[in-house]
């Protein structure tokens, strides 16, 4: 009997998961939370990924019962916490230069991996806020 393993490999994997999470990320389709911001805007998501990518989302989830799915975010706006949607689910995100500072305030008090190592801009330099 062979017992001599073969790789199998899915080319352009990187490229066809962030298509697949930025599909994720825009159909209400399998998410599993709701998080509702203070000026009351809904924004669907996927405990397990937001887990992988935020201390504070997974202590929040685990000290929730399974069928709790709706998290309110007092403090803090719908512009941020779409922001940083887009950057857990992309990798990268777009925000206004004058909203820099909210977006990396609740980032930070999210904990969101990367963050904490500065923020690179579109023209290259790394703002450490």
């Amino acid at each position: 009997m062979n017992r001599e393993k073969i790789t199998i490999e899915w080319p352009n994997h990187n490229d066809s998961l962030k298509d697949m999470m930025h599909e994720m990320l825009k159909s209400t389709e399998l998410t599993d939370v709701t998080l509702v911001c203070d000026n009351k805007k809904q924004l669907k998501a996927h405990k397990f990924f937001l887990s992988a990518c935020s201390s504070v989302f997974k202590n929040i989830f685990n000290d929730l019962s399974q069928n709790d799915s709706v998290v309110y975010l007092i403090g803090f706006q719908h512009q941020e916490i779409e922001s940083i949607l887009e950057f857990m689910y992309f990798g990268s995100t777009t925000v206004h230069q004058e909203r820099l500072n909210e977006f990396v305030s609740v980032a930070k008090n999210f904990e969101i991996k990367e963050i904490s190592y500065g923020v690179k801009s579109s023209a290259g330099n790394v703002d450490n806020v």
